[in-house]
């Protein structure tokens, strides 16, 4: 499980470091790779404090952890910026170049 972890943190680590250079560049696709950033990341974070969580047993869900705090943080990230669904219709309008609302 501590393998998976330390896989999701550092996938999703070099697909957000992928998206800043591309905004850097100011390539075409940088809404494309930023929406799948966001979209991955937030599940992959996801998925590591559940992993987290199941590793610490029943400590894993106490306040003392911190656990808990933290996945009541990652369920908050897709309000301010948009849910999964709407960062995969970004995604999908910039490779394609046709828009999922007509």
């Amino acid at each position: 499980m501590l393998a998976d972890i330390a896989t999701s943190v550092t996938t999703s680590r070099l697909l957000c470091y992928h998206a800043l250079d591309a905004i850097d560049r100011d390539a075409p696709d940088k809404v494309h790779l930023s929406a799948m950033a966001k979209r991955y990341s937030i599940a992959a974070c996801t998925r590591a404090i559940s992993l987290a969580m199941e590793v610490h047993g029943a400590m894993g869900i106490s306040v003392e952890l911190g656990l808990e705090e933290l996945y009541r943080d990652v369920r908050m990230l897709p309000i301010p910026d948009g849910t999964n669904q709407i960062m995969t219709l970004i995604e999908g309008r910039a490779m394609t170049g046709i828009s999922a609302i007509r």
